[in-house]
């Protein structure tokens, strides 16, 4: 490999400039999406009623869930079931911000029921998770047997793919520039 003068191994001086300078905002822009990934998590449960693992001496009318930040209108599944699998919702969940509330049908026998949730964060992404509560007394309701729970959340893939991103230009910028100088000068540089 020659260098600007010829010289075996040498990098132009401008050249390594440019090169160290493309590098380092690669890296600088890879370790920004990296540590931006906390910025866009997910929406966090914080509260709900019934409270996780609450005993109650009646059956809920409503399961109300707050989250930390605000959730999207579409797909969002709350699904209430019962002892023997029954489930319990009525009609689809609606959400106003933060909160996502669920009207319920009259309950089954008492026992033990569990809320399993299924939201979308307002940054696009799916948030799941199950909660549990327990009725003393029994509701006048039978339910209805449901097929299909929930999903859970996805890992988000993106911060990977960024980095790979930065890894493949960083590299086409060096093979570049490896090529760059091992071309031969030209006549006007003697």
């Amino acid at each position: 490999m020659t260098g600007r003068r010829g010289t075996p191994g040498r990098i132009r001086p401008a050249g390594a400039r440019v090169l160290a300078t493309a590098l380092v905002l690669a890296a600088c822009l890879g370790l920004q999406a990296w540590s931006s990934v906390p910025a866009f998590a997910h929406a966090a449960l914080v509260s709900s009623d019934p409270k996780d693992g609450a005993v109650l001496d009646r059956p809920p009318r409503q399961i109300t869930l707050e989250f930390d930040d605000p959730i999207s209108r579409k797909f969002d599944v709350v699904a209430v079931s019962g002892p023997g699998g029954a489930t319990y919702q009525s009609g689809g969940a609606r959400v106003l911000g933060s909160k996502v509330t669920q009207r319920l049908a009259d309950l089954g026998p008492a026992g033990t029921y569990q809320v399993a949730w299924r939201v979308v964060s307002a940054d696009g992404h799916p948030v799941s998770g199950t909660l549990k509560f327990t009725t003393r007394t029994a509701g006048g309701g039978h339910g209805t047997h449901a097929t299909t729970k929930p999903g859970k959340s996805g890992t988000p893939w993106w911060p990977i793919g960024v980095a790979v991103l930065v890894v493949f230009a960083g590299g086409g910028v060096i093979a570049v520039r490896r090529r760059r100088a091992g071309d031969p000068p030209s006549p006007d540089e003697g």
